[in-house]
């Protein structure tokens, strides 16, 4: 950072791919609005497989989620592959301080800072020229070492609005979990477990819906499937975040 002379840092990441206009966009937002940070929108360019797909539906959620709360001005994340703020506004917040022992997470750190002591500079871009293309997971285990990184961070948000939300994503999973324990157990009626399905899967749909028509022109893939086997994949990353060991980049943490 100390080499940086321009006003602006935007970033991405080394395995993405961004589209022609994507920085005349954020220089139109800029020189339209009194902004210092910028969230913008994050995709993944899917292939064939269901492994794919299903990281598809769960990014799509979270990025739902991400535009939802800056809608309620309530930002609480974004991804690091598709940000730009003033490097004045990283100098006020004094950086990274605060996380160094974090394996990940500089994104949402700085954001939740921002956020936290200048909420009225820090915007999200909901623009499709705007949207960054990384690639998913190609295994099942590089792919949960990943969440559980991911998943990992979270205890360390300062926002109570994030915090608040992660808990009602987990429970809510949880709930559908051990519905089918109880199934299986005769505890639960097969009419009752359907019920709860579909409570919980036509407002899952609804919100990834909505969001992958902005995402990407690919049409939602295993949308069922992908709804009962999720909620098992993301308590077994929840719960694994908590006393587990992950690798990332050749690294154990």
């Amino acid at each position: 950072m100390q080499f940086v002379k321009t006003d602006w840092i935007i970033t991405t990441d080394a395995d993405c791919g961004v589209y022609e206009n994507w920085l005349l966009t954020l220089d139109n937002y800029i020189q339209n609005h009194e902004v210092s940070m910028i969230a913008g929108a994050v995709t993944y360019d899917c292939e064939r497989p269901f492994l794919h797909h299903f990281q598809q539906l769960d990014l799509a959620s979270l990025q739902g989620a991400t535009i939802g709360s800056f809608g309620l001005e309530k930002g609480f994340m974004y991804n690091g592959a598709n940000l730009a703020y003033t490097k004045l506004l990283f100098e006020k917040l004094g950086g990274f301080d605060g996380n160094n022992r974090i394996a990940s997470g500089d994104d949402i750190f700085i954001l939740q800072k921002a956020i936290a002591k200048f909420p009225e500079k820090v915007h999200y871009l909901k623009s499709k020229n705007n949207i960054v293309l990384t690639k998913p997971m190609d295994d099942w285990k590089s792919l949960f070492h990943q969440r559980v990184r991911w998943a990992s961070k979270t205890s360390s948000y300062k926002s109570r609005f994030g915090l608040g939300l992660g808990l009602v994503v987990f429970f809510g999973n949880l709930c559908w979990v051990m519905g089918v324990g109880c199934l299986v157990l005769g505890l639960l009626s097969f009419q009752n477990i359907v019920l709860l399905f579909l409570l919980k899967f036509f407002v899952d749909a609804v919100l990834i819906y909505k969001a992958n028509c902005f995402l990407t022109k690919t049409p939602l893939h295993y949308l069922i499937l992908g709804s009962l086997l999720y909620p098992f994949f993301s308590v077994s990353v929840a719960l694994y975040s908590l006393f587990g060991k992950y690798e990332w980049k050749g690294r154990r943490f």
